[in-house]
This record gives C-alpha cells, sequence and structure tokens, in this order.
C-alpha cells in the first residue's frame, strides 16, 4: 500500500486530503486490507476525479436529463450496496459544507466525455463524490442486505433467516429475512433493524421468534 501512495502523493496537501478522507469515511476500523481496496478504488477514480481541475473552457457544466442519469446511478437500484445514495445527506471535506447529495453538479469533460459528480459549489469548490462524507443512515438491498442479516444470526440462535419474528416497538409480524440492514452514519457499522424501518427503530434484539 505504502507504494501505491507514494506514487500518488505529490505534495503535503495530497498528504493531508487522503488523511481526511481516511478520517471522514471511517474505513480504517475495518483493517489494512479494506484501507488498500479502498486507495486503489479512490485513485483509479482520482483519474477521472482531476477533471474537477480543468480550465473551465475544457469542462461542460450537464443539466436535465444528462445530469439525471449520472445521480440516478447512486440509487436503491444501481447501488444496492453502496453508503452513498441519491437521498442521502452529505458533507463535503473540501468547502465543509452540507448538503442533499441531489443537489450536486455534474461535470463533463469536453475532449472525451468523461463526467464526474461534483459539489454543489462547484467551480468555487473543487470537492466530488468521493469527498463526500454520508450523514444519514443507509439501507442496504439484496446481496449486501441477506450478508449481514445472515451474519447477524450467529449471535442469536433462536432466529433463522426463515423464522416468523415480532418486533416488540411497532408490533408487526413478519419473516426476520425481511428485516433491514442498516449502515450507521456514526461509525460505519451495519445494525439489523425492523422491516418497518425507519418509521420503527426497533433492532433484531427486539424481535422475538414465533412459531
Amino acid at each position: 500500500m505504502a507504494e501505491l501512495l507514494l506514487r500518488r502523493f505529490k505534495t503535503a496537501q495530497d498528504v493531508q486530503d487522503w488523511e481526511e478522507t481516511l478520517n471522514f469515511t471511517g474505513i480504517e476500523q475495518y483493517g489494512v486490507e479494506a484501507v488498500l481496496d479502498y486507495a486503489r478504488q479512490y485513485y483509479e477514480l482520482g483519474d477521472r476525479k482531476e477533471i474537477v481541475n480543468l480550465p473551465s473552457e475544457k469542462i461542460s457544466v450537464l443539466s436535465g436529463k444528462p445530469r439525471i442519469n449520472e445521480i440516478n446511478k447512486f440509487d436503491d437500484k444501481h447501488n444496492p450496496a453502496g453508503s452513498l445514495r441519491k437521498d442521502s445527506t452529505v458533507f463535503c471535506i473540501h468547502c465543509r459544507k452540507t448538503f442533499d447529495f441531489k443537489q450536486s453538479k455534474v461535470i463533463k469533460e469536453n475532449d472525451n466525455n468523461l463526467t464526474m459528480v461534483v459539489c454543489k459549489n462547484y467551480p468555487n469548490c473543487h470537492g466530488t463524490y468521493l469527498d463526500y462524507k454520508v450523514l444519514t443512515p443507509t439501507i442496504l438491498y439484496e446481496d449486501a442486505r441477506t450478508q449481514y442479516l445472515e451474519k447477524e444470526l450467529n449471535g442469536f440462535s433462536h432466529i433463522t433467516m426463515n423464522s416468523r419474528v415480532h418486533c416488540i416497538h411497532c408490533g408487526d409480524e413478519y419473516l426476520y429475512n425481511e428485516a433491514n440492514a442498516v449502515i450507521s452514519p456514526d461509525d460505519g457499522e451495519v445494525w439489523i433493524h425492523c422491516k418497518n424501518y425507519p418509521k420503527c427503530d426497533g433492532t433484531i434484539i427486539d424481535m422475538m421468534g414465533r412459531e
């Protein structure tokens, strides 16, 4: 990983930006391999990210359907395992402003049609979505959701994926495999919540098994 990062760090600002990114994403808690995978993704996208620093005459700011199409790549359907979603509230670590992700701008490099989702305050801020910290809980879907539902069962022998459960918070009954897996914005941990989250804040410890 040191070799990868050394190739990317040109100035003290580069080091500071990376340290802030690690701090705000909380990725370090998942170990060295997770940080390495994130670094590869971050810097591969970083090549595209550099279009934000191009002169204004080489950039087009998208609007209408082209912009919406790029924003929609972060919806539940296209990004089921990601913590950043179209409906997220985000914090840009460059301008230190909070806003709804849907307010982001989308820019395109005129020479090769590369696009990038950037801070809503562009061009005054050169932050991109890679520099966002998600401030709102994120519901996982599909395989990512199933993975965490199964993992959490290790501590609850009275429940299986197909068990019928009763939530003592909202009183609803449903199959455990209908519960929600939610990424907390505070610590990046995934918590199992009631099927009716966010209207109900019950968690797996509030689910009573039914025959």
